[in-house]
């Protein structure tokens, strides 16, 4: 229950921004939009992306194309939302390893998700446990 609200609460900020947005610069979107996954499929990100997909292309009547990307632990496919060009047309699902743990792990990133992304939408929070055997030190 507590995802349908959340997700219903995501899609409800989304249309308004849509509409806001095409109040402000003329109509949107006009062609399919592009969902980049930066995950493969079947995994947590790709289900929340193809729920979100689906039901934004209802409130903006046009498809949504959900492409998943993965690998390099999120980079490719965050490297390839970051150099899309800036039209609205291509989105993506970000979470933290992308968007804030890559930066530190990886020496050679070729994205800057603090200048290169915006964030349009917080779709969901959850927590995340640090876990170790009781047995250990």
């Amino acid at each position: 229950m507590r995802l349908i609200q959340s997700l219903s609460c995501c899609l409800l900020s989304i249309g308004t921004l849509f509409s806001s947005a095409s109040i402000a610069q003329g109509a949107y979107p006009t062609k399919p939009i592009n969902f980049i996954v930066p995950y493969g499929a079947g995994g947590g990100a790709d289900s929340r992306s193809r729920q979100i997909a689906q039901k934004m292309s209802v409130i903006l009547k046009q498809p949504i194309i959900v492409d998943n990307k993965p690998g390099a632990g999120g980079n490719i496919g965050t490297e390839y939302i970051s150099r899309a060009a800036p039209d609205g047309y291509t989105i993506s699902m970000g979470n933290f390893a992308p968007m804030a743990v890559n930066k530190t792990l990886f020496g050679n990133l070729r994205y800057d998700p603090e200048t290169d992304l915006t964030p349009i939408v917080l779709i969901e929070k959850g927590p995340l446990v640090l876990v170790v055997n009781p047995d250990s030190p």
